[in-house]
């Protein structure tokens, strides 16, 4: 399926709260919390995304991968959507082995 801009951001506020969910009985959900919802700021207010935009998003989600968080099939799933939604605004990004993002 291929997922409109719209569609992308209403599944990483999904996974979002999946997270706030989960984080009130594990702590290691907190920083993946923070992390979606943080993203989820820049991207509200933004009209269209700037290349200094994208580059906060992966600056954002790449300090997340330092801290010790969950990191289980939720983070996996609000990781492509976000490469996904990256792609989707035109920004050439990529996922490195590393999970880290980078801008190219």
């Amino acid at each position: 399926m291929n997922k409109s801009i719209v569609d992308l951001i209403i599944e990483i506020q999904s996974i979002r709260n999946y997270f706030l969910r989960n984080s009130k009985d594990n702590v290691k959900f907190e920083p993946e919390y923070q992390t979606a919802n943080r993203i989820l700021e820049i991207i509200n207010n933004q009209a269209e995304l700037k290349e200094e935009d994208c580059c906060l998003i992966i600056e954002t989600y790449n300090q997340c991968l330092v801290t010790n968080h969950y990191n289980g099939s939720g983070w996996s799933n609000f990781e492509f959507d976000l490469f996904l939604l990256l792609r989707k605004y035109g920004f050439n990004v990529k996922l490195e082995t590393s999970g880290e993002l980078r801008l190219e």
